[in-house]
C-alpha cells in the first residue's frame, strides 16, 4: 500500500474531452418534491501524457409526493474506468470514491472502501425529506 502511495504521487499530466448531460425537470433544487435528475458524464482522457482511460459515470434520481407533507426521493448512480492503451495507468485522482454527505451519509468523505479508490462504483439510496413546518423556504 505504502509503496503504491509513493509511486502515484508527484507530477502527471492529462489530456481529456468530457461532456456531461444533465435533465433536471425536478420542482426544487434543494428539497424537491416531484420530478426527475438523470445525469450522463462521459471523459476520454489519452490524447497527451501519461493518462490513457474511458470514464463513465451516470446518476438518476426520482421524486414523489408522499403522505402528511412528505417527498420520497429514489436515487441511484454507478461508474467504471476502463484503461486504454499498451501502457495503461488510472492515476488516484480519476478513481471513485464513496462516502460524505453527497453519497453515503454518515460517514467522511471518501471513507468507505478502498483507501487508494476503485475503478467501478455504484450505489442506491431512498430518502423521505420535509420542509419546515411555519418555513416556506426551508
Amino acid at each position: 500500500k505504502q509503496w503504491y502511495q509513493r509511486r502515484v504521487r508527484g507530477h502527471h499530466l492529462k489530456c481529456a474531452l468530457r461532456h456531461t448531460y444533465v435533465r433536471d425537470t425536478r420542482d426544487d433544487l434543494l428539497v424537491p418534491s416531484r420530478g426527475t435528475k438523470h445525469m450522463l458524464e462521459t471523459e476520454l482522457a489519452g490524447f497527451m501524457g501519461d493518462v490513457n482511460h474511458v470514464k463513465v459515470s451516470a446518476e438518476s434520481q426520482f421524486n414523489a409526493r408522499f403522505i402528511l407533507g412528505y417527498s420520497a426521493t429514489l436515487s441511484v448512480r454507478g461508474g467504471v474506468v476502463h484503461e486504454l492503451g499498451d501502457n495503461p495507468r488510472t492515476w488516484i485522482t480519476d478513481k471513485f470514491f464513496c462516502g460524505g454527505p453527497g453519497s453515503v451519509r454518515g460517514f467522511y468523505e471518501d471513507g468507505i472502501g478502498r483507501p487508494l479508490g476503485g475503478t467501478m462504483h455504484w450505489g442506491a439510496g431512498f430518502s423521505l425529506t420535509r420542509k419546515l413546518p411555519f418555513s416556506p423556504h426551508i
